[in-house]
Protein backbone atom coordinates (compact mmCIF):
# COMPACT_ATOMS: atom_id res chain seq x y z
CA UNK A 1 0.00 0.00 0.00
CA UNK A 2 1.61 3.18 -1.12
CA UNK A 3 1.07 6.49 0.87
CA UNK A 4 -0.91 9.10 -1.00
CA UNK A 5 1.32 11.90 -2.21
CA UNK A 6 -0.85 14.67 -3.74
CA UNK A 7 -4.55 15.92 -2.97
CA UNK A 8 -6.72 18.13 -5.15
CA UNK A 9 -10.01 19.86 -4.43
CA UNK A 10 -11.07 21.95 -6.48
CA UNK A 11 -7.88 25.18 -6.64
CA UNK A 12 -6.47 23.76 -3.97
CA UNK A 13 -3.36 21.35 -4.03
CA UNK A 14 -2.00 19.79 -1.22
CA UNK A 15 1.54 17.85 -1.29
CA UNK A 16 3.13 15.68 1.37
CA UNK A 17 6.02 16.45 2.47
CA UNK A 18 8.78 14.63 5.31
CA UNK A 19 8.44 16.46 7.59
CA UNK A 20 7.32 21.03 9.01
CA UNK A 21 10.54 23.20 7.58
CA UNK A 22 12.83 24.77 10.27
CA UNK A 23 11.28 28.25 11.18
CA UNK A 24 7.47 27.56 10.98
CA UNK A 25 5.20 29.25 12.59
CA UNK A 26 2.18 27.69 14.30
CA UNK A 27 -0.86 29.98 13.22
CA UNK A 28 -3.81 30.18 15.88
CA UNK A 29 -6.76 29.63 15.08
CA UNK A 30 -10.59 29.94 15.58
CA UNK A 31 -13.32 27.24 14.85
CA UNK A 32 -11.94 26.13 11.32
CA UNK A 33 -9.35 26.51 9.25
CA UNK A 34 -9.56 27.86 5.80
CA UNK A 35 -7.32 26.89 3.59
CA UNK A 36 -8.39 28.71 0.58
CA UNK A 37 -11.44 31.03 -0.02
CA UNK A 38 -13.08 31.19 -3.95
CA UNK A 39 -12.75 34.62 -5.44
CA UNK A 40 -15.73 34.06 -7.89
CA UNK A 41 -18.08 32.22 -5.10
CA UNK A 42 -16.63 33.26 -1.84
CA UNK A 43 -17.29 29.37 -0.60
CA UNK A 44 -14.12 28.23 1.39
CA UNK A 45 -11.66 24.96 1.50
CA UNK A 46 -12.38 24.38 5.24
CA UNK A 47 -11.15 21.88 7.90
CA UNK A 48 -13.02 21.78 11.18
CA UNK A 49 -10.96 19.14 13.00
CA UNK A 50 -9.00 19.94 16.21
CA UNK A 51 -6.25 17.17 14.49
CA UNK A 52 -5.28 20.18 12.15
CA UNK A 53 -3.22 22.49 12.43
CA UNK A 54 -1.30 25.60 9.48
CA UNK A 55 1.76 26.59 9.81
CA UNK A 56 3.43 29.80 7.68
CA UNK A 57 6.36 30.15 6.36
CA UNK A 58 6.73 33.76 6.71
CA UNK A 59 10.50 33.69 4.66
CA UNK A 60 9.04 31.44 1.62
CA UNK A 61 4.98 32.34 1.61
CA UNK A 62 4.24 29.20 2.20
CA UNK A 63 1.56 27.27 4.26
CA UNK A 64 1.84 23.74 5.71
CA UNK A 65 -1.45 21.55 7.36
CA UNK A 66 -0.13 19.42 9.97
CA UNK A 67 -3.09 16.40 10.58
CA UNK A 68 -2.00 14.76 13.86
CA UNK A 69 -3.41 12.04 15.19
CA UNK A 70 -4.28 8.79 13.39
CA UNK A 71 -7.01 9.50 11.69
CA UNK A 72 -7.87 11.63 8.45
CA UNK A 73 -9.38 14.79 8.75
CA UNK A 74 -12.40 16.17 6.30
CA UNK A 75 -11.50 19.06 3.91
CA UNK A 76 -14.84 20.67 2.80
CA UNK A 77 -15.97 22.84 0.15
CA UNK A 78 -19.50 23.69 -1.05
CA UNK A 79 -18.88 22.88 -4.55
CA UNK A 80 -16.50 19.77 -4.56
CA UNK A 81 -17.06 16.33 -2.33
CA UNK A 82 -15.15 16.11 0.72
CA UNK A 83 -11.69 14.61 0.47
CA UNK A 84 -10.19 12.68 3.36
CA UNK A 85 -6.49 14.15 4.28
CA UNK A 86 -4.52 11.47 5.91
CA UNK A 87 -2.32 11.94 8.74
CA UNK A 88 1.13 14.25 8.00
CA UNK A 89 2.32 17.15 6.62
CA UNK A 90 0.79 18.67 3.91
CA UNK A 91 2.02 21.92 2.11
CA UNK A 92 -1.21 23.89 0.35
CA UNK A 93 -0.61 24.89 -2.74
CA UNK A 94 -3.27 27.40 -4.78
CA UNK A 95 -3.12 25.97 -8.80
CA UNK A 96 -2.93 28.52 -11.15
CA UNK A 97 -3.94 28.05 -14.59
CA UNK A 98 -2.01 29.04 -17.47
CA UNK A 99 -2.89 31.95 -19.44
CA UNK A 100 0.01 32.93 -22.02
CA UNK A 101 -0.28 36.65 -21.39
CA UNK A 102 0.03 36.62 -17.25
CA UNK A 103 -0.32 33.95 -14.16
CA UNK A 104 -3.76 33.94 -12.70
CA UNK A 105 -5.35 31.68 -9.87
CA UNK A 106 -7.97 29.39 -10.60
CA UNK A 107 -11.54 30.54 -9.83
CA UNK A 108 -13.02 28.50 -7.98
Amino acid sequence: MTATKMLRQGDVLLVRVDALPEGVVRVGRRGKIVLAEGEATGHAHVVASRDAVVHVDPRADERFLLVRGKRPVVLRHEEHDPIAVPPGVWQVRRQREYDPRRERWIAD
